[in-house]
């Protein structure tokens, strides 16, 4: 899963760089570690990442992305959402970890 992971968030880096967005690097005071979706989930918000449902799903397996940042966000991690309009007309969050 770790060489996958990081596959997919090379490409992702590529993508976002060609959209002109930053990366940011955070800590926080409870860190999150281990192989569990929390830690793959903050670890890619971590990389300066934003994560939609379906994204996690495909990337992590994760069906349920609102209780994994809720998860988060109990152990004092910053995370903002917004509504996003994806294909096919639905809106859906996307997660962002704020900057420290």
């Amino acid at each position: 899963m770790s060489g996958d992971l990081t596959e997919l968030a090379m490409a992702r880096k590529q993508r976002d760089q060609t959209d002109g967005l930053a990366l940011f690097a955070t800590t926080h005071p409870e860190p999150v570690t281990g192989t569990s979706q929390n830690a793959a989930i903050l670890r890619y918000l971590q990389a300066g990442y934003s994560l939609t449902p379906r994204e996690a799903l495909d990337l992590f397996g994760c069906f349920r992305l609102g209780a994994r940042i809720a998860d988060l966000k109990a152990k004092g991690y910053a995370i903002t959402s917004e509504l996003v309009t994806v294909d096919g007309g639905k809106r859906v969050a996307r997660y962002t970890l704020d900057a420290p």
